[in-house]
């Protein structure tokens, strides 16, 4: 029966990439594309308030002793040659559920309580509330803490990427793979898709030109740089169904099977069709086929050479694929969780929960970078870990914290959606959302104010 099963697989998927096999049509005039892919490094200024530190505070919730990683004999890593389609334990689509909207009146904000580069971000949290979640707390004060929407299923952009975290640090704590192993650059390569990643893959090669590469590399590359490349190897490497199992074996409530980056970005478009919304529309439709379809575009993006091409040319032309498919694509297909599961998760890392102490110091290491990066952080904190993500109307951050005035560390996960593009393109520069998290987790009185002003706003 398996036999059986894995050659209808076979079929199927030979079936998909027949149908992508479609010449290229000229690129039709749209808006000017926009990254499908979250701010990295290089969109945050050096004096912006991005705030998350490397070193520890003088007490830890629980100590995680680093473990450095030594030069290792160990086998360059070999990749699995064929690609699992997506959704294979969890639902690779999450239908749209029908939500009922806030009744909320805009509440007085008095402008004098909040610092002025979040404001944008706290009116847009009441002009629009059924379009943001959040969920902030300081550990062991959880009933006290400020939620909206927090177990509402959401796009998430590249803050999935903290499942691929944790299930490579799981596969570190069962043996299975080691931070020391070698991996060829040439491999990164294979799942860079140009112009879809704000150029983040080549920024975390530069970082990282002086030195062979290992595992924890490409693990840094793909939390500090958000890289996708990164974040596909990695995926590829650990199977899709560990991952989803990861999701599971974690709790995340209502979370969708996350797919592989250039699968999704070439659903977008690939210069098979004029237009993909039609596509788009009928994958969200029918779960199964999107899942096949993700892995088949992926595979054959990595082992065919002409239609890796055709799509090279078709992303590196300017305006493709159109604003209009890439917001669809993230509205109907994008993979959602939920702001309650990931301030849970990363409560549950800052815990020492997640991994062994070895394992939960590296995944702690990666999220950790900001603190150093920048001296604001310092200022503000003794401990932050940090990810962010980004596509088209969506922006997520998702952060745990310890300030220096509390007696215990802070968690907080804030996700928004619908943002308008001339919107989403301004926040993206000045990160007003970041510095709403910000002023939630280092302001002692700020989650009490929200409390009032939602009230206000009923």
């Amino acid at each position: 029966m398996k036999c059986v099963q894995q050659i209808l697989l076979a079929f199927w998927l030979l079936v998909l990439m027949v149908a992508c096999a479609q010449p290229a049509v000229p690129t039709p005039t749209a808006a000017p594309i926009t990254a499908a892919l979250p701010p990295t490094v290089a969109h945050q200024s050096p004096t912006a308030t991005l705030i998350a530190p490397t070193s520890t505070p003088t007490t830890q919730p629980t100590p995680t002793p680093t473990t450095p990683i030594i030069a290792s004999t160990a086998t360059p890593i070999t990749l699995p040659v064929s690609v699992q389609p997506c959704g294979v334990l969890l639902p690779a689509v999450l239908p749209t559920a029908s939500e009922p909207a806030s009744d909320w009146q805009m509440p007085y904000l008095d402008e004098t309580l909040i610092p002025e580069d979040a404001l944008p971000a706290v009116e847009r949290f009441f002009s629009h509330p059924d379009d943001v979640s959040l969920a902030v707390y300081r550990l062991g004060y959880e009933g006290v803490g400020f939620y909206h929407n927090a177990d509402r299923p959401m796009p998430l952009a590249s803050v999935s990427k903290l499942l691929q975290l944790t299930a490579y640090a799981s596969q570190v704590d069962a043996g299975t793979l080691d931070p020391a192993q070698p991996v060829d650059e040439s491999d990164l390569e294979q799942f860079y898709l140009p112009r879809s990643d704000l150029n983040a893959h080549r920024r975390a090669l530069a970082a990282y030109a002086a030195q062979p590469l290992v595992l924890a590399d490409v693990v840094s590359m793909m939390i500090r740089y958000s890289s996708n490349s990164a974040t596909d190897y990695l995926h590829n490497l650990l199977g899709q169904q560990l991952l989803e199992q990861t999701a599971i074996d974690l709790g995340m409530e209502g979370q969708s099977a996350p797919c592989s980056f250039i699968g999704r970005f070439l659903i977008m478009g690939d210069g098979s069709e004029a237009d993909s919304s039609a596509t788009i529309q009928t994958l969200a439709n029918d779960e199964e086929r999107y899942g096949l379809d993700v892995a088949a575009r992926t595979d054959r993006y990595l082992n065919d050479p002409v239609y890796r091409v055709s799509a090279e040319q078709y992303w590196q032309q300017r305006r493709s694929p159109s604003i209009a498919a890439q917001t669809l694509f993230v509205d109907e297909l994008e993979t959602r969780g939920t702001a309650a599961s990931y301030a849970s998760l990363m409560a549950r890392i800052v815990r020492g929960e997640i991994g062994s102490p070895t394992s939960n110091r590296q995944i702690r290491d990666a999220l950790e970078w900001p603190y150093d990066a920048f001296e604001s952080n310092r200022e503000l904190y003794q401990m932050i870990g940090y990810k962010n993500g980004s596509m088209p109307g969506v922006l997520t951050s998702v952060y745990y914290s310890w300030p220096l005035e509390s007696d215990q560390p802070y968690v907080l996960a804030l996700f928004y959606r619908n943002l308008p593009n001339d919107l989403y393109q301004t926040w993206r520069r000045e990160l007003p959302h970041d510095a709403f998290a910000h002023w939630l987790m280092s302001d002692p009185n700020a989650l009490h104010i929200m409390h009032v002003w939602r009230d206000g706003a009923r």
